[in-house]
């Protein structure tokens, strides 16, 4: 085969990374293979409860069960049937994060013996949310009492893992409170980070030469710190770029700037695709200008669809003085002609107009 120059393999080094690299908000699935299970996707959306359930308690038959995850969260009803059977193994299981895990993920990822996490990953962690969609004050109320048993629920997961409760109180302040790996790690709320993972393939099971042969890869491609010796297995590298193994020095140059290019022209279609999303949640108020930078940051190491996905989740926010009648209107509105979502606001925001309106609906 060819020999190679320095040059050449420092090109191959930094550059063919993003060859590998498969964002996991493209894979969106609930796949078990032996006693690994790959949980990509929202809980109770992507894959039910019951559904996970059923994998696990096949993975746990062919070994200690190992979980990798990917989640902006989801049910909290499905998470918790998910979290109680990962609780009643009869096997040691690990959970590990490899692009994020937000909401219910981390209440989730919380029930595993051992949580590993991806280096690069995301965690987020806040107060639990509903979706009401509407009916008469009872139901308003009883929405109310299901959110709070739902609020102390959570509270006692964190609390199981010796979180202190004044770290807990602030986290369920109604943001969204993100942390990196090491932030996650030092908060309690992972025990290990790991390397990254790159793409599926790479974090699936692998017989043992095919295994070797893919560590082998990706040491040369994903670490710059590594001295250049004669084991690297350029033969991979240059079928990953399209070459023959008798390819020349000039030809692997060319092809690398080739990805360079396109590497670019990538960057700057996700970049406009991603400030085109946090436009709209800004006008929406489901972001504040404070928190966009933590979801620009998603968007670029998670991938657009994930930002994506993470703000449809978000509900939009309407402030207080919207829900108030301007001073000139005669016709104030009553109680029952404010929607769940303005009521629950109002709720939040503006307490004494919502008693006062509530009273007022009684005194009719």
């Amino acid at each position: 085969m060819v020999q190679y120059s320095y040059r050449v393999l420092n090109y191959l080094i930094f550059i063919c990374p993003m060859i590998y690299f498969v964002p996991v908000n493209k894979i969106i699935m609930l796949e078990r293979q032996d006693n690994h299970i790959y949980a990509y996707g929202t809980i109770g959306y992507t894959y039910t409860g019951d559904e996970f359930a059923a994998e696990f308690r096949a993975a746990m038959v062919a070994g200690d069960p190992v979980v990798h995850l990917h989640t902006n969260g989801g049910s909290v009803s499905d998470g918790l049937l998910m979290a109680n059977t990962v609780k009643a193994a009869w096997r040691p299981v690990t959970t590990i994060v490899e692009g994020m895990s937000a909401s219910m993920g981390v209440f989730f990822m919380l029930a595993s013996t051992k949580i590993q996490c991806a280096d690069n990953a995301m965690i987020m962690v806040h107060a639990p949310s509903t979706w009401f969609d509407g009916g008469n004050l009872q139901q308003l109320r009883q929405e109310e009492a299901k959110l709070a048993v739902c609020d102390e629920i959570l509270r006692n997961i964190l609390a199981t893992r010796g979180i202190p409760s004044q770290i807990i109180e602030a986290w369920f302040d109604g943001a969204d409170h993100w942390f990196t790996a090491a932030e996650a790690k030092d908060a309690g709320l992972v025990d290990e980070l790991v390397g990254a993972v790159v793409s599926l393939d790479a974090a699936k099971p692998k017989e043992k030469d095919e295994a070797a042969a893919l560590d082998r890869r990706f040491c040369a491609v994903l670490d710059s710190h590594i001295s250049i010796h004669d084991n690297i297995n350029m033969k991979n590298l240059l079928k990953k770029l399209g070459l023959a193994e008798t390819a020349t020095e000039q030809e692997a140059i060319e092809a690398v700037a080739a990805l360079q290019t396109a590497a670019a022209e990538r960057d700057t279609l996700r970049n406009n695709q991603i400030a085109e999303i946090l436009s709209t949640a800004l006008s929406e108020g489901r972001i504040t200008a404070e928190v966009k930078p933590t979801y620009e940051s998603i968007g670029k190491t998670m991938g657009v669809d994930t930002l994506r996905q993470t703000i449809a989740a978000l509900p939009t926010r309407k402030s207080a003085s919207s829900l108030i009648e301007p001073q000139g209107n005669v016709a104030h509105k009553k109680f029952d002609d404010y929607t769940k979502e303005e009521l629950l606001r109002m709720r939040t925001e503006d307490r004494a107009r919502y008693d006062a309106l509530l009273d007022a609906k009684y005194k009719e």
